[in-house]
């Protein structure tokens, strides 16, 4: 059993700033009701109060952290609420018949694991009574428009399926089926682990991820909640704080997970957000002086939303909220933020239906934002610096002009911009064919072997590692380091990637305080290389930032995942010419003086291949032993049936050749 942390707060504290983008907490009492806005009238009564989608700056129930415009920019006039589109929003406990929820919920799709083995058509409304979390988030995303009832969802017209998840055993099954549905979709992830050390993946999981995102569907989940955390939450010391990276949830590394980190009524980066390479974009989840506004368990026995709390709306004594429908009280976190992205997907969706989940990141990611006159660098939190070493840079703008920072990725979230990227392209984007750096059994093609390098003890300086990227020219979208370290305590280890262009981008925080300690592998998801050519030489940097503990960098290798979009075409190469078979090995000859890479694709005669099919070898290849063909999966050969063995050839532009084939019978 997987056991999963809810990405929740519910301390009751202000935010002061500490001169950047990171913001710490100082104490205050946010009991009163004070608002100039209690009473407002309209369809969607408490719409007022949802500052993160239009924020005036004013204070909002008794709360002051807001500033005017930091919000997502929607507006309840937009032409397109997410119509038509499902979204599965897995978590615990899914009260699908709220009064601001159940017009918009499909009851017939929701499945509840806590009950059955997964299938259509179980209430996810099971579990804690005071586990409002689920509810919460759909209530973002797709509360009902115009209802008179409640708030505004960021696309109130989507169709809203709830998994309970989260309240079962997490067996491999269950797991594996909470990456599916009945009906093509957006899947909502606010959950994951505490990042003290590395989580590893399910047998399959990852795979699943990539099959059913490639199917259609669309994945997105929370960045974490430990931005600083105690190591007790590991078996640590309770007085010692640890330092998260949101990569450690090796499910959140693939690509094909959208990774959302929070920002709160200002803009300005949580106290909480877990940074990480492996996040794409940022929305409104809430501080303590600015929390989200959404949907509570209903009746004022349930929930967070009831007598015994703090605040008069909370408590069910303001008219707007007399039935403890809904909270706002403590409600921060990057579990809210997902939502907010989730719903804007949605819109993305209904514009552009055969934008994939590539199309979805490139827009988020080209149409994000954020201040630039803000300070977003800033010292080690825990006072841990090293001599001559900036621990956190804040934005870096890469080669392909596209900024980035591992606290907000790209930026924040911003709608209008989306619609209007969209209009303005045609209503979609062209990213070419996905093409992808890993080899037939999905190790990275770029490796450095063995290495062994030593990492000097305690020096800025440490010690770089260079692999030779010669066969992919790609535009980059997603990075994905694999990486081996000995160390008699990782936590010590900060690490750097460094592309050919010399953009330079952290992967690892030194002095982190995790829990881990001698030989481990895992991988690192980088987003901000996005729009930057992959060929040239790329470096890792590893310094120890702290004295008396060594290790060694045992290893690493690299995957690109992109396409041809950012290249200037240079025309067609020829393709490979002259296929013979001697038993299971193929042969071809190359016209071309310039080949950058073969990519060949194997099914069984007469298949097809798709843009998934295909893996690169080497440009000085002339053959190749088959030993497995892909359906779905790659499967191992059987004798006597036929296959049908598919080659090109990629230029140095990465322009491609038409396909030559043979078939032939397996001995």
């Amino acid at each position: 059993m997987r056991i999963f942390i809810f990405f929740l707060f519910l301390f009751s504290c202000a935010p002061s700033e500490d001169g950047g983008g990171r913001i710490t907490n100082s104490p205050t009492n946010n009991t009163n009701n004070g608002s100039n806005q209690d009473d407002v009238p309209g369809a969607d009564p408490l719409a007022p109060y949802q500052w993160y989608l239009i924020n005036s700056g004013d204070n909002i129930l008794g709360y002051r952290g807001f500033a005017q415009d930091a919000d997502i920019d929607w507006s309840a006039g937009f032409s397109y609420k997410g119509n038509g589109q499902y979204v599965i929003v897995s978590d615990g406990r899914l009260e699908i018949e709220h009064e601001d929820l159940f017009s918009n919920t499909s009851s017939s799709l929701s499945r509840n694991f806590s009950t059955s083995s997964g299938g259509d058509g179980e209430d996810p409304n099971t579990g804690s009574d005071i586990d409002n979390h689920g509810t919460f988030i759909m209530g973002l995303i797709g509360a009902v428009e115009n209802n008179s009832k409640g708030i505004i969802g960021v696309a109130p017209e989507v169709t809203l399926i709830g998994y309970n998840y989260l309240d079962s055993a997490q067996t491999t099954s269950q797991t594996l089926l909470n990456y599916e549905s009945s009906v093509t979709g957006i899947f909502n992830y606010s959950y994951g682990f505490f990042n003290c050390e590395v989580t590893t993946t399910m047998p399959g999981e990852i795979a699943k991820l990539k099959s059913e995102s490639s199917a259609g569907n669309i994945f997105v989940t929370a960045a974490g909640n430990d931005f600083y955390e105690s190591q007790d939450y590991c078996g640590g010391d309770a007085e010692i704080s640890y330092l998260g990276n949101s990569n450690f949830n090796q499910f959140k590394v693939p690509p094909e997970m959208i990774v959302v980190a929070g920002v709160n009524g200002e803009s300005l980066t949580t106290i909480y957000t877990t940074p990480g390479a492996n996040i794409l974009i940022s929305a409104p989840g809430g501080d303590s002086r600015s929390p989200m506004l959404s949907l509570d368990l209903s009746g004022c026995n349930k929930g967070l939303s009831n007598s015994s709390v703090d605040s008069s709306f909370d408590r069910g004594e303001n008219d707007l909220n007399s039935d403890c429908n809904y909270v706002i009280g403590g409600m921060m976190g990057t579990s809210f933020a997902t939502p907010v992205v989730t719903g804007a997907v949605a819109i993305i969706k209904e514009m552009c239906p055969s934008c994939d989940w590539r199309d979805v990141r490139y827009i988020l990611a080209k149409t994000a934002t954020y201040d630039s006159s803000i300070e977003w660098s800033y010292d080690h939190p825990l006072g841990l610096d090293l001599a001559s070493y900036k621990y956190h840079e804040g934005f870096i703008t890469n080669a392909a002009g596209l900024s980035f920072n591992n606290d907000l990725g790209f930026g924040v979230l911003n709608v209008n911009d989306i619609i209007d990227f969209i209009n303005l392209s045609g209503g979609g984007v062209e990213l070419n064919d996905k093409r992808e750096s890993l080899n037939i059994d999905g190790s990275h093609f770029y490796q450095s072997g063995s290495i062994n390098l030593s990492i000097p003890d305690n020096n800025s300086t440490g010690v770089t590692s260079s692999i030779s990227v010669d066969s992919h020219n790609l535009s980059i979208e997603h990075v994905e380091v694999e990486v081996t370290l000995d160390h008699q305590y990782l936590s010590d280890v900060g690490m750097d990637l460094i592309s050919p262009s010399g953009t330079s981008m952290r992967l690892l925080y030194i002095n982190s305080e995790i829990l881990m300690e001698g030989e481990h592998t895992f991988k690192l998801g980088v987003n901000g290389f996005m729009g930057e050519l992959s060929q040239g030489s790329w470096q890792l940097k590893v310094v120890d930032g702290y004295p008396n503990d060594t290790g060694t960098l045992k290893s690493w290798s690299l995957s690109f995942m992109g396409s041809k979009w950012n290249n200037t075409s240079s025309g067609s190469p020829s393709a490979p010419s002259g296929l013979s078979n001697t038993g299971n090995t193929i042969s071809w000859s190359d016209a071309n003086s310039d080949t950058l890479r073969f990519e060949i694709c194997i099914k069984e005669s007469g298949g097809t291949c798709s843009e998934n099919d295909w893996i690169p070898i080497d440009h000085s290849s002339s053959n190749y032993t088959v030993t497995k063909y892909r359906n779905g999966y790659w499967r191992s050969i059987q004798s006597s049936t036929d296959y049908t063995f598919y080659i090109r050839s990629i230029s140095p532009n990465e322009d491609e050749s038409s396909t030559s084939s043979l078939t032939w019978s397996a001995p």
